[in-house]
């Protein structure tokens, strides 16, 4: 119980750091998407749940990361502390030292599932909600986005500030004919539900070839239906949307999405299992019988989280051929378990000389 106290401690304080860690790395990755929503909303506290919202959302993939560098990093400082060897030298067997990362392993792995399954793809629907629900208020940041609104064979610019706007240009071509036309509206305003341009200014083109310019001192729109008009589109349910109960009714289904849908099924069962197999192999990879610390092992490990990676967001472009997705996002999993297995019995056979004095050493450990 005393040694289970003592890794379990210490591993979930690696852990946590290193997963607070990359969640942050991860969600400073969407800084330009929530720096748009802050232009977006005028309120802190939608911008507040639009941030916290995308850290469960990402957050599955720190996960197998942070639980192979903290075993890494735990098992490589008991062994520079000569912990591991003088734990082997009392005559603990490595599968009695690794026992407590079992545990926890497989408790992270059925959290994690949940997480996303269920958990994650509630909060990927909120903020999809948010985006929606701030652009349909607020046509001037709309216009902003372009990839949100629906105009073609179009260009325009403007300044917003909070609900004003300046210096709005609009150019469209005509096609009748095939003349540009002008738009140019000094100021808009945003006055509770309704859009007001002062000193509006249209230059356009008649099917005679003569120019035609007409101004406005003000115009006046309904702010919610100028938005709803530009959408592209209402909000859809993406697969990394639903949950899992919905991937498997989308799966069944005999259309074009059954695929991707199966695809993003074995994409989030790979990324659970793959939590326990990490936590394994970095606890091998960093324990060693000497203090000093093999640099081979640290580049081993960082090789088998890039292959990870790139197996986990591959799977995704093998559309065509389920076989050959289920050997990519396993293949990482087998190779973690020939490793492991293979680091395993190197530790077991001892090869490396046991000093005399981590006797010393395990005495002083277990007084703690």
């Amino acid at each position: 119980m005393l040694l289970f106290r003592y890794i379990f401690s210490r591993w979930i304080l690696f852990f946590c750091l290193f997963l607070a860690l990359f969640a942050l790395l991860l969600l400073l990755s969407r800084f330009q998407e929530i720096a748009r929503f802050i232009a977006l909303s005028d309120t802190s506290s939608a911008i507040a749940l639009f941030a916290f919202y995308h850290i469960p959302f990402f957050l599955p993939l720190a996960f197998p990361i942070a639980a192979c560098i903290a075993s890494f990093l735990l098992f490589q400082r008991l062994a520079k502390n000569s912990e591991f060897l003088a734990m082997r030298t009392s005559g603990l067997s490595l599968k009695k030292i690794l026992s407590p990362l079992f545990y926890i392993s497989l408790l992270l792995t059925l959290l994690h599932f949940f997480l996303s399954a269920e958990i994650a793809p509630r909060c990927g629907k909120k903020t999809k909600e948010l985006l929606y629900s701030a652009t349909s208020t607020n046509p001037l940041v709309l216009l902003q986005r372009q990839d949100l609104i629906k105009l073609k064979e179009t260009y325009l610019t403007l300044s917003v500030q909070g609900e004003k706007a300046q210096d709005f240009f609009f150019v469209t071509k005509s096609p009748t004919t095939h003349r540009l036309n002008l738009l140019h509206i000094p100021t808009l305003e945003l006055l509770d539900d309704e859009l007001v341009a002062s000193n509006a200014t249209l230059i356009s083109h008649l099917p005679e070839g003569k120019e035609f310019l007409e101004t406005h001192k003000r115009i006046s729109l309904s702010a919610p239906l100028l938005s709803l008009a530009l959408k592209k589109h209402r909000p859809r349910l993406e697969l990394p949307l639903l949950n899992f109960k919905m991937l498997l009714l989308r799966s069944q289904e005999n259309g074009k999405e059954h695929l991707s849908a199966r695809l993003e099924i074995l994409r989030r069962i790979a990324l659970s299992l793959a939590i326990f197999p990490f936590t394994l192999l970095g606890a091998l990879l960093g324990a060693e019988h000497r203090a000093s610390s093999s640099r081979k092992n640290l580049w081993i490990a960082l090789a088998t989280l890039l292959f990870f990676l790139f197996s986990y967001l591959g799977v995704r472009e093998l559309k065509g051929n389920f076989a050959c997705a289920i050997a990519l996002a396993l293949s990482p999993h087998l190779l973690m378990l020939y490793l492991s297995t293979k680091r395993s019995l190197f530790l077991s056979r001892g090869q490396e000389p046991i000093p005399v004095m981590s006797l010393c050493r395990f005495s002083r450990w277990s007084q703690r």
